[in-house]
């Protein structure tokens, strides 16, 4: 889906396959930092929801668009 779009624009760039493979780590390393913090509280930050739930929120969708 991505193929030809490693930068945004209207022109398109090929993707540099060991960028790739890092970006898909530190996507693992992320959704597991996350379900460690929601392992001990529903919230990221103190006890309100916050912009930073927020953020949460929408990158826990992001992971169908790159098949995780």
């Amino acid at each position: 889906m991505f193929e030809g779009r490693a930068i945004a624009g209207p022109n398109a760039y090929d993707q540099i396959p060991c960028l790739a493979e890092r970006g898909m780590l530190r996507a693992d390393h992320l959704f597991r930092d996350l379900d460690a913090q929601f392992a001990n509280s529903e919230l990221i930050f103190g006890d309100y929801f916050s912009i930073a739930d927020i953020t949460a929120f929408t990158t826990i969708g992001f992971p169908r668009w790159i098949k995780k």
